[in-house]
């Protein structure tokens, strides 16, 4: 099945729908190609089954779906989900997401490749199964999955219901000591949550610099860099048995002392036994680094563990309030220091960036800035949008469990709303509740009880992220220009209500199931949150336009009475909004990715030996099309100043690939965009992204 499409009829017509330029030529190309493909592959290769009771029936007996799920229902509930799907799913506007639908979702037999159910079937499944039993939340679920509204991330939407399957969440953040014991430990649950699927992010601050004294010998330390690559190949080795590959992610502060040779490590001329090849890099770049560079002074690089042999006190923790202990640190002549010029940090991270993409950047103190989560955020994910609180642990040897130390770590579950589809629909409250009704429930049901601080970090915080796909599109389509003022105000009023329903439905989660741990010592309890916050509504005559129908644009009385509430009631969810890159998924919902600017207007998808073509959304419109303008051609503070509108709104962070073009890829472009970023509030860059670059990208947040 794999090479099915090679040389297909329905991939030819869809090549014929560009010139050799990839210009569009003729869209409806395209479309024959969806019915062709459906017609001539999908129908003759899929179980016809007599009725949906026989389906179900059959995909339990032989093991496809697990039985629990089903038996909450009765046999005409069940029916009624599946009738609906099939009866209002309104198809795919593009062979991509066709092809990407039943090649990656649906649910196939082994060996043959014959599908077992439909795409609308999919998501019936994903209804059922997260609505616990209850018929009611079931076809609000349905619905808005049915109409586009929202869509699982990709671990979800795969896994969901299948009695043979991963797990339903995306990617796991890790803190790592510095004792054996922890890194060993830290190995262990890198590998299980690697098979599992999920991508896996590394806390790397606290690893001794080169030359480290260890048990006392001084210079024994080997540095970040060789662990590093034991991490490289454990994730080369570990995957989701072969169905997605490992991933994961090194993060490490720009004052650590081996951060020179830790950004050099994904060069392409680095040495080969050091070259990472599957672990990615983000840097963690507190605001003490913008400072001193603005201020032309030299910074200073420190070693963890001559700062833990002084204070106590793990480089994490100092990492994520430096500006309290940078000039203490300076001052203490026990602490060894390397100077350097910020500008070399800079150039390094520049010639990386041109050679490789990376690192990824962390802006740890905008993170915590806006933190009302009692504790620090220390690092991000392996797609620079979730930032949530974690506590390190520490583990005794094997023989001495009890002396455990069992801190909280980080879930990612992650679920998209599709913009267009959603004021369209005049639906922002039905979706953010259908898709935190799915997160949570994915929440109550993963047990991830092998990797204790996981399953801590889970039971407590009760994290979740809902993003947005498909703003780019909805601009063009109502002729509007990325970055512009009218963007700048309908994004404000759109993410205004998105926050205000994401805090409604967790605080009347709360009434009936109680708050997150530590909610009462959150900057929600004491009300500080709500300060600034209340109605936006729009102004400008396009923007009304746009929001003259919709029902959800929340009011200041409203705000204040969902402030009165959250400090009677609580909260259910610590995080509740993150905006994740939403790959894979934002084809099968025909949007453009997340709410950044299109790379290509017309983008080469390739599977296998096979490739298709996806167009932007609005081609068909000859009037959009002359709108569009991509990631590369935008000028960057036009896309940064529209994150940051957003990021006022967003309690976790924005995945943000920064793309330039090779001809206007200059250092100190780079450096003032990064300060721009930093200056407006962002709290992450994702990839660095060169037009013409191909990278290696992880797939646990492509939602």
């Amino acid at each position: 099945m794999e090479d099915v499409h090679k040389g297909s009829p329905w991939l030819l017509l869809n090549s014929e729908m560009v010139d050799m330029n990839r210009h569009i030529k003729d869209l409806a190309k395209d479309r024959e190609a969806i019915e062709l493909f459906l017609r001539e592959h999908v129908q003759p290769h899929s179980y016809v089954f007599d009725s949906i009771k026989e389906q179900v029936l059959f995909m339990t007996a032989q093991g496809y779906y697990e039985l629990a799920f089903i038996q909450q229902y009765q046999d005409e509930d069940i029916e009624e989900i599946f009738s609906y799907a099939r009866h209002h799913w309104q198809g795919f506007r593009t062979l991509t997401a066709a092809i990407k639908a039943y090649q990656d979702y649906v649910v196939k037999e082994p060996g043959s490749g014959r599908y077992l159910e439909s795409f609308s079937d999919r998501l019936s499944v994903i209804a059922l199964y997260h609505a616990d039993g209850n018929i009611q939340v079931a076809r609000k679920i349905i619905e808005s999955l049915i109409q586009q509204d929202f869509i699982p991330a990709t671990p979800t939407l795969l896994n969901t219901g299948r009695r043979q399957r991963g797990e339903f969440v995306s990617c796991f953040l890790l803190e790592m000591g510095d004792s054996l014991n922890d890194i060993n430990r830290t190995l262990d649950f890198a590998g299980q949550l690697s098979k599992m699927g999920g991508g896996v992010a590394i806390n790397f601050s606290n690893i001794r610099a080169r030359g480290e004294s260890v048990n006392g010998y001084d210079g024994a330390s080997k540095g970040v860099s060789p662990l590093m690559k034991v991490f490289d190949v454990l994730f080369r080795y570990v995957d989701q048995q072969g169905q997605r590959p490992g991933a994961g992610v090194a993060y490490l502060p720009v004052f650590h002392a081996d951060v020179l040779e830790f950004l050099s490590i994904k060069k392409i001329n680095t040495d080969q036994d050091s070259r990472l090849t599957t672990l990615s890099i983000g840097l963690i770049i507190p605001s003490k680094f913008i400072e001193l560079f603005h201020q032309k002074e030299k910074m200073a690089l420190f070693s963890p563990h001559s700062i833990y042999r002084e204070y106590g006190v793990n480089f994490s923790d100092v990492i994520s309030n430096f500006d309290l202990w940078y000039d203490q640190l300076v001052a203490n002549v026990k602490i060894p220091k390397k100077w350097i010029d910020p500008m070399i940090i800079f150039s390094t991270l520049a010639q990386t960036w041109a050679q490789s993409g990376y690192p990824y950047i962390f802006f740890i103190d905008n993170a915590n800035k806006t933190n009302m989560i009692d504790g620090k955020i220390r690092q991000s994910n392996l797609c620079t949008e979730i930032m949530q609180v974690a506590k390190p642990s520490h583990y005794g040897f094997f023989h001495q469990r009890e002396s455990d130390i069992i801190g909280s770590d980080v879930t990612c579950t992650l679920t998209s709303g599709h913009i267009e589809n959603m004021i369209q629909h005049d639906s922002i409250s039905e979706t953010i509740f259908s898709a935190m009704t799915v997160m949570n429930h994915v929440n109550h049901v993963t047990s991830i009880d092998h990797v204790p601080s996981i399953a801590k970090g889970n039971r407590q915080y009760r994290s979740v992220g809902f993003g947005i796909m498909g703003l780019h599109g909805f601009l063009v389509a109502h002729d509007m220009i990325y970055g512009s003022s009218e963007t700048l105000e309908f994004v404000d009023v759109f993410f205004n209500a998105v926050n205000y329903w994401s805090l409604r439905i967790s605080c009347d989660m709360a009434k009936v199931h109680g708050s997150f741990d530590g909610f009462e010592k959150s900057g929600y309890a004491n009300g500080m949150y709500f300060h600034n916050r209340g109605e936006i509504l729009p102004r400008s005559h396009k923007v009304k336009r746009i929001f003259a129908s919709i029902t959800d644009l929340p009011r200041d009385k409203e705000w204040k009475a969902l402030a009165k509430d959250v400090q009677t009631y609580g909260l259910y969810n610590a995080y509740r909004l993150a905006i994740a890159p939403t790959g894979s998924i934002a084809y099968v919902m025909s949007a453009t990715p997340s709410v950044t600017p299109v790379k290509n207007i017309v983008e080469e998808r390739v599977y296998s030996k096979s490739r298709t073509f996806y167009p932007a959304p609005h081609l068909e419109d000859s009037a959009c099309a002359d709108r569009y303008e991509t990631a590369y051609d935008i000028k960057k503070r036009a896309i940064i100043d529209t994150l940051a509108v957003i990021q006022k709104h967003i309690d976790q962070g924005i995945s943000f690939e920064l793309c330039v073009q090779s001809n206007d890829f200059r250092a100190s472009h780079l450096i003032n965009t990064l300060l721009y970023a930093h200056d407006k509030g962002l709290k992450s860059i994702y990839y660095v992204r060169i037009n013409k670059m191909q990278l290696e990208e992880c797939l646990s947040c492509q939602i």
